[in-house]
């Protein structure tokens, strides 16, 4: 039983690759086909990939003769008890359904029984695969007849076959679905083969530890990192005591794992989500490796110093690795606490930057005994090297004989590169690590070409995905360097220039789901293409010839697309959106890029205090309290002087009274209206009203949907339909005469979903109807660790999953009118504090589901504060203002009598109509 769930949890809720849908009847619960001779019992396993061609079950058996075959598929019979009805009940799973409870729909299962049905057999013979896909028609059919390999007796053995099945699909775009698929098929080796030792099954389990970090890798996603790490940990355990060689490696493996962690998440996050004190134990692991190939029993093995080598590396990563994360594990601190220093000014001390001397000095230590050692490929040489640079870089302050050091090996870096990316997979970091020093030293003529360059392997790149995790991940991958280029553009007085850099990685996730037909159309041709080219490298690769080198389009040719289609865009905005403006912040380091687009495009660079604005932002409790306003007035004087302060006069030369604001990372949860009050109070031209968006784009998406949508559906426009999904909490008492409210608005255009009978399900269903307007009363969360997890609550138990409404389950649907969402629900705005502005959160979803704008608050809202709002709002939108101007009027409207926690509290996402 601990296997089989241990064999579940790995598998389920992951999706089946699109190209092998077709074959969901048929598909294990490891993710392969079977196929089962009827007088020997022997199973033979195929992918998926090659299990829709020739009838796989009208071959002979290899090992009897016998034929035909008949398919076996290997289900997960589970038993459940649901945990917001208590209904049990048996499913049969494939591994990739959406899994729910029959009775509720809640996602909230325990899972109490489980078996597979039936059983895998230990053994299983190869089916047919790339052998015959590339072998001529007239061989087939041969090689289909031969023995192959047999999983299941040899772990070693069958790790050597894995790799062999990856070698050709890791030249393909799509690589991390076979990977996804291969990992599944691995945890059924080790979870049900007949390996008899602890040292086979440690083998398996820490092969599946690589292929998970090489996932981690791809999609960026925490869930691969931390089960890459804990799976090395097991294969740790297995190998201590029985095979202290594969101990070491596992060890060495366990370091790279972790820093790929950090890397990505950050200490202090990992240290709130997942176990704190990991880089720690990564490097005390990587020193006990390193010893048993120096001054242990490794030492004198065949390849031991090549070995140490590595293990120097990985080292000198973890120690060089920049701390720059604000620790968000309040809990340390009681919250009377935190509010009593606040209440007085103190500042919380809880800051991490940089690295301390001695870290750097161990580091380089490090670095440098593995680049001398001469173990070392040239391509791992340049690999090398862009670690001891990026370690001095990331250093507080280092002397100027290092950050010589550090420029001199980018520099031989750069000069070693070819041409193509393929060469080195980060050669992007090596060049945009020599680009980053340069503009700190104000090399800009120097830096702009490297930049250009590393942009462009960013266009080619996406140019393969379709897949919007992968699009995710790069865009993720390349922003800071586009944010840079963008920088580098704007201080050499190319402000279009500058804002085409910043929009091409902005909200790309959000444009997966909201650009045109005929951009889309554009870019899955550049796709074909691509693929095209992808797979004529392939086969040259297995014809045994060299590749073929080509050199990439410079990114000139990209930008002037992009130009293009932003001037065309900018000619609509300017005539048809008078007097609106749109502001694009970026951040690099201490200084601020703002575009602001009005009559003209200007970009304006200064310095702030980003690093304490951040902090500001991180330790400022939103939870109500008696504290809470005067908290709020020292954050946003902080952001006004930091964000809004240095762009009034362009605001003013430009005549600009109305403005779309794109913030991106943790400032996105700004109150830039509190800074124009601010400003206001400086005498600066007034501004009549504000809405936020994730990218120029994606307003001009939302402006394009909205024309297509019969009428506009940001303005009233008598009848309305407008659906209000009710809260059914003795908690909220406010709620009951929110709803009456909105009768007495509305009348008969009102339709009221009563949520006593409809529970997630029948909302998500009614959410797709033909309506204009959507209002939900009640309460909302916002889940920081994971902003898709955020939901609206339909009853006062939060945990209740039946009954709330998550930012993931709206990824299901489409809203047919284009609505406008107003949620007067607590936090409903906060989106995750991404660079690439994906909004993931409930306003995000809303986006992809396509709304044309949605009204919510960005902090917790006590409940006649949120009446008093909607009040105005929805008595402005039937009068027929517009939905944001609505907004700003129910804003003037508390701000006359309240403060600013109060009527600054609800704001809109969307395009100004």
């Amino acid at each position: 039983m601990p296997e089989v769930r241990q064999f579940l949890d790995a598998v389920r809720g992951w999706v089946l690759p699109d190209p092998h849908a077709d074959l969901a009847p048929v598909i294990s619960y490891d993710g392969q086909v079977y196929r089962r001779c009827a007088r020997c019992g022997r199973e033979t396993r195929t992918h998926p990939g090659f299990a829709a061609g020739p009838d796989t079950t009208a071959g002979r058996c290899v090992h009897c003769g016998v034929t035909p075959h008949e398919p076996v598929v290997h289900l997960a019979v589970c038993l459940f008890a649901c945990g917001d009805c208590g209904t049990e009940f048996e499913v049969a799973l494939a591994g990739f359904e959406a899994l729910a409870c029959v009775t509720c729909g809640s996602r909230r299962l325990e899972l109490h029984e489980a078996e597979i049905d039936p059983p895998f057999t230990p053994e299983c013979q190869q089916g047919p695969g790339w052998d015959e896909a590339l072998a001529p028609p007239e061989q087939q059919e041969e090689l289909r007849q031969r023995l192959k390999h047999v999983w299941g007796l040899s772990a070693s053995d069958d790790v050597l076959e894995a790799e062999r099945e990856l070698e050709i699909p890791s030249l393909r775009p799509d690589y991390f679905e076979e990977l996804q698929l291969l990992a599944r098929f691995v945890r059924r080796l080790w979870s049900f083969g007949g390996h008899s030792t602890e040292r086979e099954t440690a083998i398996l389990v820490n092969y599946e530890s690589s292929l998970r970090h090489a996932l981690f890798r791809l999609v960026r996603d925490p869930v691969e990192g931390v089960e890459a790490v804990e799976l090395c940990e097991r294969a740790m355990a297995g190998f201590a005591g029985h095979a202290p060689l594969h101990h070491a490696l596992a060890q060495h493996n366990f370091a790279l794992y972790v820093f790929s962690l950090l890397r990505e998440i950050g200490d202090g996050r990992l240290a709130v989500t997942y176990r704190p004190g990991l880089r720690a134990e990564a490097i005390a692991v990587a020193e006990e490796a390193l010893e048993y190939f120096t001054g242990g029993p490794g030492g004198g093995r065949p390849g031991a110093p090549e070995q140490a080598t590595h293990i120097r590396w990985a080292l000198g990563d973890l120690l060089g690795l920049p701390v720059t994360t604000v620790l968000q594990a309040r809990p340390v601190v009681e919250p009377w606490m935190l509010e009593a220093m606040e209440a007085v000014g103190e500042v919380d001390p809880r800051v991490l930057h940089g690295l301390s001397d001695e870290d750097v000095g161990r580091a380089l230590g490090y670095l440098s005994d593995a680049i001398d050692s001469g173990h070392l490929s040239e391509r791992l040489l340049l690999s090398a090297r862009n670690s001891r640079a990026a370690a001095v870089l990331g250093s507080r302050e280092p002397s100027a004989e290092l950050r010589r050091q550090a420029i001199e090996d980018l520099e031989a870096n750069v000069a070693a590169l070819g041409v193509a990316r393929e060469q080195l997979p980060d050669s992007w970091t090596m060049v945009g690590n020599l680009a980053q020093s340069y503009i700190q030293d104000g090399r800009l003529d120097a830096a702009l070409p490297l930049l250009e360059r590393v942009c462009a392997w960013g266009v080619l790149g996406r140019q393969r995905i379709s897949d919007v995790r992968m699009l995710h991940a790069h865009a993720e991958e390349f922003v800071q360097y586009f944010d840079m280029l963008a920088l580098v553009y704007a201080r050499l007085g190319r402000p279009v220039d500058a804002l085409c850099a910043v929009e091409w990685s902005r909200a790309a996730t959000i444009r997966f789901h909201t650009m045109g037909e005929e951009e889309r159309s554009a870019l899955e041709s550049e796709a074909s293409t691509q693929l095209v080219q992808e797979s004529v490298g392939v086969l040259v690769a297995l014809l045994g010839q060299p590749p073929v080198v080509t050199e990439s389009p410079p990114f000139t040719d990209h930008l002037d697309v992009l130009r293009a289609r932003l001037e065309s865009t900018l000619r609509r905005w300017r005539d048809e959106a008078e007097g609106i403006g749109f502001v694009s912040f970026s951040l690099w380091r201490d200084q601020v890029l703002a575009v602001v687009v009005g009559t003209t495009v200007r970009a304006h660079i200064w310095k702030a205090d980003l690093a304490g604005l951040t902090a500001a932002m991180a330790l400022t409790s939103k939870n109500q309290s008696n504290w809470r306003e005067k908290r709020f007035r020292r954050l946003f004087t902080k952001a006004y002087r930091a964000l809004w302060r240095p762009l009034t006069d362009i605001l003013r030369d430009e005549g600009l009274t109305r403005l779309v604001v794109s913030a991106p990372g943790v400032v996105s949860g700004i109150a830039f209206e509190a800074l124009v009050e601010l400003a206001e109070g400086d005498g600066a031209l007034p501004i009549e009203d504000i809405t936020y968006l994730p990218s120029f784009s994606v307003a001009e998406d939302l402006r394009t949907t909205g024309e297509a949508v019969p009428g506009e559906t940001t303005t009233a426009r008598p009848p309305m339909n407008v659906l209000m999904v009710t809260y059914q909490g003795a908690d909220l008492p406010w709620t009951a005469e929110e709803a009456r409210m909105l009768q007495r608005t509305w009348g008969g255009s009102l339709t009221v979903l009563d949520t006593s009978f409809a529970a997630k399900r029948e909302v998500l269903e009614r959410l797709s109807g033909p309506w204009d307007l959507i209002h939900f009363a009640g309460h909302g969360s916002f889940d920081q660790d994971d902003p898709w997890n955020s939901a609206l609550h339909l009853v006062e138990d939060p945990e209740v999953d039946s009954r709330r409404v998550t930012a993931s389950d709206l990824q299901g649907i489409q809203l047919e009118r284009a609505p406008v969402v107003v949620l007067s629900a607590c936090s409903s705005a906060l989106t995750g504090g991404s660079a690439i502005n994906d909004a993931a959160g409930l306003t995000g979803a809303f986006l992809r589901a396509g709304a044309q704008g949605i009204v919510a608050s960005r902090w917790p809202v006590y409940d006649g504060t949120a009446l008093a709002f909607m009040r105005q709002f929805h008595a402005a939108v039937r009068r027929g203002t517009s939905a944001q101007a609505a907004v700003r009027e129910a804003q003037g409207a508390l701000q006359a009598k309240l403060g600013v926690e109060h009527w600054a509290a609800f704001s809109y996402v969307g395009f100004p109509s």
